[in-house]
């Protein structure tokens, strides 16, 4: 953003439109009996945090946080398994973001430790920035 001298009422209004213009993220939320689909329009997750951090269990070895809600790292997973057994996100991102297809069943019957998901990789539209989680077949209990 460039530089600007505040000294008059113009001044601050242009600086608030500047500040207004950015673009709000939408969340949009699609029910039916076949199908869940959640996306939003936010930044996206990246290629790098999804491998890392976004979907490894638990937290690497003296990692601590102070958020109560995030101890132990499976809050989101827990809340995907509970939608569904099969899981597509996609989530574009201006660096890299990822597609990532999971078959519950098929995925916790592998006997590779610590638990990854081989099929997570790499993904860029170059269209605009956000998240879409589909639940196929979803649970509705």
């Amino acid at each position: 953003m460039e530089n600007l001298a505040l000294t008059t009422v113009g001044d601050y209004l242009k600086l608030l439109g500047k500040l207004n213009s950015k673009k709000k993220a939408q969340i949009k939320i699609s029910i039916s009996e076949a199908v869940i689909q959640i996306s939003d329009t936010a930044g996206g997750i990246s290629f790098a945090d999804a491998k890392e951090d976004v979907f490894r269990f638990g937290r690497s070895d003296g990692e601590k946080s102070g958020d109560r809600l995030s101890v132990y790292g499976i809050g989101l997973k827990r809340a995907i398994f509970k939608m569904g057994n099969v899981i597509d996100i996609v989530s574009n991102h201006p660096e890299t973001g990822f597609s990532l297809h999971i078959n519950v069943d098929e995925w916790s019957r592998e006997e590779d430790e610590p638990w990854k998901f081989k099929n997570l990789t790499p993904y860029k539209s170059g269209k605009s920035y956000g998240t879409s989680i589909r639940f196929p077949s979803c649970r509705m209990t």
